[in-house]
């Protein structure tokens, strides 16, 4: 069950959300994290089904109500971008047939066991808990097809019971390795839980106001992407910080090709506020079936002049006004280029319709279903990237068990849920 106030794109998913889970309320547990994580050093390995689990510790009770700290610095959303505050709500209110680990391993969640058919076209799953079978999943998936589908994910064609409280998937093409969209909230079950309420602070204009023990805005989580508070916290004895994986992956989007593309590198990450890095590995919406290059021309008129970007996202303004200043992308005399702040959907019109010389815009690091729509399409045929940047978990050092997703989702370990 969730309480409390929160920006426009984040009740409108949650909305969502509770509509796939039916306001399904989330367990009571006892929660406990390490420092390592899935930050920038290599997580410690336990012998656990969850190698990047930090090491058991003390157990302790949640109160009935655990308190998240709203934050202004990690709450924004934007084309497919969702914040870490929305993963971990929706880690609360449902159970994934498997989890993908900060490693990238596939590990048992609802599901213990999977297996593919021979031509990988179907795969089999052994349900771990007999509370939920397949029947009540496919009613579940079948009540969040996405528009113009039958199901949350385009690629499955039919969700049916193997016997022995096994679910079988089949999918339109065959998936070698296990697909990672059995491990997205889309995909996530409702389970039977026990009741505790997760309410969402107000809030504050400074972060650091709710990591004040003695304070009435006082939580028991924050997510925070602020430097000045990530310091205050690890200056508290009473507080963990643990750093988590990249989400946002921003690039700088033009119609045509820049003959000097942006350097990555110190210069970009010295320009915003916040735990930054350059890009690593390839971007799923470059390789594979994810290659979607648009094929539009930039239609004719005079010199666009302006650089777009996120109205709200401070790291997006920050990088377009690098771009300014370093003249990417270069514009003829006399136009000079500024930066320009616009909400989601002006930005993506603006793009599509060729009115702007260049864009900044954030994509999720990671997307278990794949190809995710990006409003951003038409003419905007070149990409460069420009840097990563993560949020970090700020949580009361006498709760625990949790863990953390490839994805970023820090979810608890509760006793008796997958």
């Amino acid at each position: 069950m969730l309480a409390g106030p929160l920006g426009s794109s984040y009740d409108s998913r949650m909305a969502a959300t509770r509509r796939w889970w039916g306001g399904a309320a989330t367990a009571a547990a006892a929660v406990w994290i390490g420092a390592a994580g899935c930050g920038p050093t290599p997580p410690v390995a336990v012998a656990t089904a969850n190698s990047c689990a930090p090491p058991a510790g003390p157990v302790v009770s949640l109160p009935d109500t655990i308190v998240l700290g709203d934050s202004p610095s990690v709450r924004l959303e934007g084309g497919a971008v969702i914040s870490p505050i929305t993963r971990f709500l929706e880690s609360l209110l449902g159970v994934p047939l498997v989890r993908i680990d900060c490693r990238g391993e596939p590990i048992p969640a609802l599901a213990t066991e999977w297996r593919p058919n021979p031509t990988a076209e179907t795969w089999t799953f052994q349900l771990a808990d007999r509370s939920v079978d397949p029947a009540a999943i496919r009613a579940q998936w079948r009540e969040r097809a996405t528009a113009g589908g039958d199901w949350p994910w385009s690629e499955i064609v039919d969700v049916s019971s193997g016997g022995g409280n096994r679910l079988v998937v089949r999918l339109r093409r065959p998936f070698l390795t296990l697909p990672t969209a059995f491990a997205d909230p889309a995909l996530a079950v409702a389970v039977p839980t026990l009741g505790m309420v997760a309410r969402i602070a107000a809030p504050s204009a400074d972060e650091r106001n709710v990591l004040d023990p003695g304070s009435s805005t006082a939580v028991d989580l924050l997510f925070s992407r602020d430097p000045a508070t990530i310091e205050y916290a690890r200056g508290r004895p009473e507080w963990r910080v643990v750093p988590l994986p990249p989400d946002r992956r921003y690039h700088l989007l033009t119609p045509v090709p820049v003959v000097e593309p942006p350097a990555v590198g110190a210069s970009l990450i010295e320009a915003v506020r916040g735990d930054a890095s350059e890009p690593a590995g390839p971007a799923w919406w470059s390789t594979g079936d994810c290659d979607g290059r648009p094929d539009a021309p930039l239609p004719p008129g005079p010199p666009r002049a302006e650089i777009g970007f996120l109205a709200g996202d401070p790291v997006a303004r920050a990088l377009a006004e690098r771009m300014v200043a370093l003249g990417i992308p270069p514009t003829p005399p006399p136009t000079r280029l500024r930066a320009v702040p616009l909400d989601s959907s002006a930005l993506a019109a603006a793009i599509n319709e060729g009115r702007v010389a260049a864009a900044v815009v954030a994509d999720p690091t990671e997307a278990p279903l794949g190809c995710l729509p990006r409003p951003w399409s038409t003419h905007a045929r070149f990409r460069y990237p420009l840097l990563e940047t993560r949020a970090h978990l700020i949580v009361r050092r006498d709760l625990g068990p949790l863990t953390v997703d490839r994805d970023g989702t820090a979810r608890f370990l509760i006793p008796g849920r997958p």
